[in-house]
């Protein structure tokens, strides 16, 4: 699958037995992880897949972190899973090339979602690196809470930072999704 880096073979959602996806099964991942690219025409000097570069880099350096150290889960596979990016996101300006109308995108994202609920994962986190999507992903993320018992949460990553690995604010990638893995599965209500 293209996009996924070696550190994340292991992490990738087609890579569960369907046995995995049982609700007993000490394998089944407590989220989903959604990389939401874009392919942005912002010049001659910087490639369209730029976005998709930014998020694959800061997943592998999550996961690297996530995945070393005294930290360490106990069970790695059953912290998360990695969806393949999801890239026909909406035109939302003139620059995205390649999109599609946002009720179109919007559709998709829920039947993502409505799969990996049916897969019995509770949580699915939706990964950018474009702040023009913020606004579409979280009313998403929005509706979806609503609609399903699941938890849904959207994180925008640094756009400047991928060449040293670590996003610009304090919060790392990895942190946050440490975060998100101890949140409860189902909502207190």
């Amino acid at each position: 699958m293209s996009g996924l880096f070696e550190i994340d073979a292991d992490m990738a959602w087609h890579s569960l037995p369907w046995q995995g996806f049982e609700p007993s099964s000490e394998v089944l991942p407590r989220m989903a992880i959604q990389p939401v690219c874009a392919f942005v025409n912002r010049g001659n000097d910087v490639p369209l897949n730029r976005e998709y570069e930014v998020v694959w880099k800061q997943i592998e350096v999550a996961c690297q972190s996530f995945f070393s150290g005294e930290n360490q889960p106990s069970n790695l596979h059953s912290s998360f899973r990695i969806l393949p990016s999801f890239n026909r996101v909406p035109n939302l300006v003139p620059e995205i090339l390649f999109g599609t109308s946002l009720p179109a995108a919007s559709k998709a994202l829920f039947e993502i979602a409505d799969s990996v609920q049916k897969a019995n994962v509770r949580k699915i986190v939706f990964v950018h690196a474009n702040p023009i999507l913020g606004p579409w992903l979280d009313t998403v993320a929005r509706e979806l809470r609503i609609y399903s018992d699941m938890r849904v949460f959207t994180i925008q990553l640094e756009f400047g930072s991928s060449e040293a690995g670590v996003v610009a604010e304090e919060r790392t990638l990895d942190a946050l999704l440490r975060e998100v893995i101890a949140f409860p599965a189902n909502p207190p209500f």
